[in-house]
């Protein structure tokens, strides 16, 4: 990959990081509003980028608000409290009952089938752009690294 190729790369992951940051600020998920309550999620959304390629991550709880929660599962009682008080909900509902229904139920993320939060994060275009990228890349090593060999061969 040229450096080239590295940095247009990179600058596309670097949107993308940026959209599922806002994304998760401002996209209302449940009747709770939007993702971001902490805002711990959020800036964990980073890029990284190696010889392979890239890729963006977040905390692993970005799955809980995709898909949900099913029941059965048991959700610390501390982390519903945190979650309370930065929604804004602490004087509204308490942490057990909160709980004890995702216990029977799951999450509400969980009972409408999931979210959109991250749907078509990818687009056609970005998918596009992205493919462009990454052909470019794979013609450039090609031609680095293969055809010398080639040409080797050719004199033998």
């Amino acid at each position: 990959m040229t450096e080239f190729q590295r940095l247009e790369l990179q600058q596309f992951l670097s949107e993308v990081v940026a959209e599922v940051q806002e994304r998760i600020r401002t996209k209302k998920i449940t009747k709770f509003g939007p993702a971001e309550a902490s805002g711990n999620l959020r800036r964990s959304v980073k890029s990284k980028l190696d010889s392979y390629g890239g890729e963006v991550s977040a905390l692993a709880y970005i799955d809980n608000l995709t898909k949900g929660t099913p029941p059965g599962k048991y959700i610390p009682i501390f982390v519903i409290e945190n979650w309370l008080v930065d929604k804004g909900l602490d004087n509204k509902l308490s942490p057990f009952t909160v709980s004890n229904s995702i216990f029977r139920k799951g999450t509400t993320v969980f009972q409408q089938g999931g979210s959109d939060l991250l749907k078509d994060l990818l687009d056609a275009t970005k998918r596009k752009r992205l493919s462009k990228i990454t052909i470019d890349a794979v013609i450039a090593e090609y031609r680095a690294k293969v055809l010398p060999e080639f040409r080797k061969l050719e004199l033998a």
